[in-house]
């Protein structure tokens, strides 16, 4: 799980790994009528560092970029580590997003 926060917030991660693990094996037990455990040990849960927006309008546009970000160059560790020196605060500059941004 990947917690991409353009707004640099105080949410608590570790909360929102638990209530999208939790949300996954109810899906698994409603669909496949049987029941899997989600865990950090078979999902892990990161939230690296990434750039952030100045305003409270621009979260599609960052939530665009990222995507774009990690497709065009997906990284090739895919472990917690790894994603967190992939991404960090430089992993595009803000000049970047008036491709994007629509005024």
């Amino acid at each position: 799980i990947l917690l991409l926060d353009s707004l640099g917030s105080s949410c608590a991660p570790q909360k929102i790994f638990t209530d999208l693990r939790s949300y996954l094996s109810s899906e698994w037990r409603d669909k496949k009528q049987s029941d899997k455990v989600f865990d950090p040990d078979t999902i892990m849960g990161t939230r690296p560092k990434v750039p952030t927006q100045t305003n409270f309008s621009d979260c599609g546009v960052f939530l665009l970029k990222y995507v774009e970000a990690f497709s065009l160059s997906p990284p090739s560790d895919l472990s917690k580590t790894g994603l967190e020196s992939y991404m960090g605060p430089e992993w595009f500059r803000e000049e970047e997003l008036s491709l994007i941004h629509i005024s």
